[in-house]
């Protein structure tokens, strides 16, 4: 894990850089890893921290030691490691400890097909979706993968769980940019340029960094789970 607020990076900013780290994500090589010398090629290596070999040692130690606990069984639990293949009805979800309620969420509603979903499920698929990308990328890359066309949904999704200021926030970056939330064909990317060019053409660091002070008073997460714990019949049947 980069700790972002102690970079320098050519006098990027750590939202700015974040924006070029998790562009990696979506163009990782044939295994999914993006090594240092690739960075290097990318010209934005390296200086992501200074000694890459201490991070690989100490990610081997937490490793190790992750696997001798798995061994020894000291990390099993009652409801944990909810999977793919775990089926859940309507009355166990909300009754889950938080942590695990929200991962059944994720795998329940992340890349549902919006025309098969009620209205307050479709707040539930574009909230977790927005939740989502917002804390891995920031409002671009949101857009940049909204291929549900869950964008257009935020706003009314906001207000329906209580989100007020957040909605505020999210309706006026909208209108203020005049970004036509129902097109959101302009904001497809298929490379590492295209995603920063992208981020240059909205002030979505500055969005971002009112959306973290945001959601310090309106936790996305906390509302979404009071919001499916009140209407869980709706959203869960």
């Amino acid at each position: 894990i980069i700790q972002l607020d102690k970079l320098e990076f050519g006098g990027e900013s750590p939202l700015t850089m974040r924006a070029r780290c998790s562009a990696f994500r979506y163009f990782p090589d044939p295994l999914g890893i993006v090594t240092a010398k690739q960075l290097d090629k990318l010209e934005f290596a390296e200086l992501i921290y200074p000694d890459m070999r201490c991070i690989r040692i100490k990610k081997l130690i937490i490793l190790l030691i992750l696997i001798a606990l798995l061994m020894s069984g000291c990390m099993t639990s009652s409801n944990d490691y909810i999977t793919n293949d775990t089926i859940l009805n309507a009355d166990e979800i909300p009754a889950m400890e938080d942590n695990n309620m929200y991962d059944a969420l994720i795998l329940r509603f992340m890349d549902a097909e919006p025309n098969t979903l009620n209205p307050k499920q479709m707040t539930v698929a574009a909230l977790i979706t927005f939740d989502a990308e917002m804390m891995n990328g920031g409002l671009c890359q949101f857009f940049a993968n909204d291929y549900n066309g869950y964008a257009q949904y935020i706003s009314d999704a906001l207000g329906e769980i209580g989100a007020i200021e957040m909605q505020k926030h999210y309706s006026a970056f909208v209108n203020q940019n005049e970004i036509d939330v129902t097109q959101m064909d302009s904001f497809r990317i298929v490379s590492i340029p295209d995603y920063l060019k992208q981020y240059e053409r909205f002030p979505y660091e500055a969005f971002d960094i009112t959306f973290s002070e945001i959601y310090k008073k309106e936790n996305l997460g906390d509302l979404l789970l009071a919001y499916v714990r009140l209407h869980a019949n709706e959203i869960l049947n």
